[in-house]
């Protein structure tokens, strides 16, 4: 059989710890041929949008009052879903909160440039450190950096963005010929464009882009849901699907292959043209 149709369920998957990540075992291997490949294709997603917009990838605040460094991880308690405004009450109070020097924070958010500005009164030296993993500095609209608050206030370099996830990745165990311009080699089946707003469903839309695979046998696959850093997408608890379509397909020949191809095929052709003249020398002979 040339095509095979997979229909995946996460409620299936062999390992439930993960609810973003499904693993399973065909009944039976599919193996391929020397000259053929795997083409493999996303055929339908199905996924709810159950994931936070605030939650372990981007809860991170890290910022130093003089030399005392503070850390708030919003994502402990808080995460959930916010509008920016939630999100700047909520930050102002855990900075006041967790203050060393008794400094007062204010952040404002202006709606027509979209931005935040933070300010605070003292003399105290305060430095913003939005490089730290899982900054939630996307969503303050801060590049992702050291910033040095001069004067007392500082405004973000940027836009804020709340939904800072714009796609899902569908990622799998197999080695294929996608790539990425961050790391090279890439282990990304699909990306599912996010639409709507949380709670709504997320499908798969009118792109798809097959993935070509040599491994052989194949019999065993991952699929992992994950934003475009790699992180694995919490889901909690949610249950998601998606079809697969395989395809057997003849693998294009390089350069080389053909080279040596015609080599092979003026080879035969010698030979055939030496046993022709060797059989007419005979036959002039017998006459």
């Amino acid at each position: 059989m040339n095509t095979i149709n997979l229909y995946i369920r996460s409620l299936d998957s062999l390992d439930k710890t993960k609810t973003n990540k499904i693993n399973f075992c065909l009944n039976e291997a599919l193996t391929l041929k020397p000259n053929e490949a795997f083409k493999i294709s996303v055929s339908s997603f199905v996924c709810p949008h159950s994931f936070y917009q605030l939650d372990t990838r981007n809860g991170t605040m890290k910022f130093t009052e003089d030399e005392d460094e503070i850390i708030i991880d919003l994502s402990n308690e808080f995460y959930g879903n916010y509008n920016i405004i939630q999100i700047v009450a909520l930050l102002q109070s855990q900075m006041n909160l967790n203050t060393k020097h008794f400094i007062t924070y204010q952040i404002l958010y202006n709606r027509v440039s979209n931005d935040i500005t933070i300010r605070y009164d003292g003399v105290h030296s305060v430095l913003l450190d939005f490089s730290v993993k899982n900054s939630i500095h996307e969503v303050l609209g801060f590049s992702p950096k050291l910033h040095q608050i001069l004067n007392n206030t500082i405004t973000g370099d940027g836009c804020c963005n709340i939904n800072s996830d714009d796609y899902i990745y569908i990622r799998t165990n197999l080695t294929s010929n996608s790539i990425d311009t961050k790391s090279g080699n890439s282990n990304i089946l699909q990306k599912i464009k996010i639409q709507g707003m949380p709670g709504d469903y997320i499908f798969l839309d009118d792109t798809i882009t097959p993935i070509m695979v040599q491994q052989s046998p194949l019999s065993y696959f991952e699929i992992i849901l994950t934003d475009e850093e790699g992180e694995d997408i919490e889901l909690n608890m949610a249950e998601w699907s998606i079809s697969l379509t395989i395809e057997k397909i003849e693998k294009e020949k390089n350069d080389r292959e053909k080279n040596e191809e015609e080599e092979d095929r003026l080879k035969y052709l010698e030979k055939l043209f030496d046993l022709f003249i060797s059989k007419l020398n005979l036959s002039k002979l017998n006459i």
